[in-house]
């Protein structure tokens, strides 16, 4: 599967997202550890983020000293590693 920049890049023209997507290997499981992180890094998660990310596998989050939006993926449960890793490829 291929998500984000990559996907426009491989698709279309390269060109700027304005925004970080990564994909963490962890499930909704661990959402609680992931929004831990996410404080501890500075970032600020978007009004409802836990329930998309529990209903679409991406936690909205924002970098507000900068102003860049990331995109925190997490995976189903049905996804092995190696498709996880597929997608940051």
């Amino acid at each position: 599967m291929v998500i984000g920049g990559h996907a426009a890049i491989l698709y279309s023209e390269p060109r700027l997202t304005r925004n970080i997507d990564n994909t963490g290997g962890v499930g909704p499981d661990r959402l609680g550890d992931l929004l831990e992180i996410v404080h501890a890094a500075g970032l600020v998660p978007a009004p409802g983020a836990e329930e998309v990310a529990l209903r679409n596998y991406v936690l909205p989050c924002a970098d507000t000293a900068t102003g860049i939006d990331v995109d925190l993926m997490t995976r189903d449960a049905a996804l092995d590693g190696n498709t996880v890793i597929c997608i940051c490829c």
